[in-house]
């Protein structure tokens, strides 16, 4: 299997999720939906209230999530909302695709930079098709795909581009949990 088909099966995969939650009015994948809402809320409010959990989780209400299905909080460091600000421009669906596409293409960019060893059995799409991590990550829109490139991109740069590579690992300070 070449890592082309394994890049348009992915988003193929991605395309069904994002139709999918365009003809729903649930919020399937919440945590996608969280970023969207972070980035909507920085484009309406002043940045800094974003720490404020009853603001936000009253202007997430608003944008239809029930009560029920919980608060999503911004853990985030201010410098986050740069990454997901551009989501808030899009209708959700959209910025659940844009989501996916961009941080599981810097995966496959930073997979890319590796020297793999070929025995004939393995090769790295398929290693990446087949990972749970990433199946949970199309499915949920979790920031997954994004920690992984950030890591992988940083430890592979260090050698011969410390700087760029130092810039890759700070910017994992991004999930502070």
């Amino acid at each position: 299997m070449s890592l082309r088909v394994v890049l348009w099966a992915s988003l193929a995969l991605a395309a069904i999720f994002a139709v999918q939650e365009w003809q729903t009015s649930e919020i399937l994948y919440p945590d996608v939906w969280g970023f969207w809402t972070f980035g909507r809320y920085a484009l309406t409010h002043a940045p800094a209230t974003i720490y404020d959990d009853a603001a936000l989780h009253a202007f997430q209400t608003g944008l239809g999530i029930p009560d029920e299905n919980g608060f999503y909080p911004y853990p985030y460091p201010p410098w986050f909302l740069l990454a997901v600000t551009p989501l808030g421009w899009l209708p959700y669906p959209a910025a659940a695709l844009l989501w996916r596409g961009v941080t599981f293409g810097g995966l496959v960019l930073a997979l890319g930079a590796w020297r793999w060893p070929r025995d004939g059995q393995w090769d790295r799409a398929l290693l990446l098709a087949v990972a749970p991590a990433c199946a949970v990550s199309f499915v949920v829109g979790q920031n997954g795909f994004l920690t992984a490139a950030l890591m992988l991109g940083g430890v592979r740069l260090l050698p011969g581009r410390p700087v760029l590579g130092g810039a890759l690992l700070g910017a994992l300070a991004y999930k502070p949990q």
